[in-house]
């Protein structure tokens, strides 16, 4: 995939020019912009400030799982796409998660969380069942300048002596490509 040299950088978060965080915000937002115009397809940015990768969900509003706690609290699930923008490279990574938010008796937000990635869920773009949304997604991320990384490039080991400089997705160990290219801290 790359070089030890570039290797090296890209563990201790070295971007290679011209990507990176804005270039991965813009990337992110180009995605979600185009993406959002097929109607009843939905898709947000969750710009963190601790990782070295932008996430996108990528969602169907009326694929929606609600619950009702005792409380009168709503509880909201959305089964989703989830795309890694990198920092470092002009790569992605696209796998299967999730967000959710619970809403107090009035209807005011009280949380949100939205899963990560893990190596498990990681998929290949031709993975995807031919719909308006994939179709979509496949355009709008040819606008972003990014690449959708394959989940056998994501899965080959990392080099022997890569360790994350805070932590990557998923539980141990973090010695793949994706856990050299996406890392974040807590």
């Amino acid at each position: 995939m790359y070089d030890e040299t570039t290797l090296r950088d890209l563990a201790g978060w070295k971007p290679i020019p011209p990507t990176d965080e804005v270039a991965a915000l813009t990337a992110a937002r180009s995605l979600v912009k185009h993406i959002t115009r097929v109607v009843g397809v939905a898709a947000f940015v969750n710009q963190g400030s601790y990782e070295n990768f932008t996430p996108a969900y990528v969602y169907l509003p009326a694929n929606v799982s609600r619950h009702q706690s005792g409380d009168g609290h709503v509880r909201s699930s959305y089964e989703c796409l989830v795309l890694y923008f990198s920092h470092l490279v002009p790569l992605a990574a696209l796998g299967t998660g999730s967000w959710g938010e619970t809403k107090d008796e009035t209807g005011r937000v009280t949380a949100r969380g939205y899963s990560g990635l893990d190596t498990p869920d990681l998929l290949d773009i031709e993975q995807l069942p031919d719909s308006p949304m994939t179709e979509r997604l496949i355009k709008a991320n040819a606008k972003s300048g990014y690449t959708i990384a394959s989940p056998a490039a994501l899965l080959a080991p990392a080099p022997a002596w890569f360790e994350p400089l805070q932590r990557s997705e998923g539980a141990p160990p973090w010695n793949r490509m994706f856990h050299l290219l996406f890392q974040f801290c807590d």
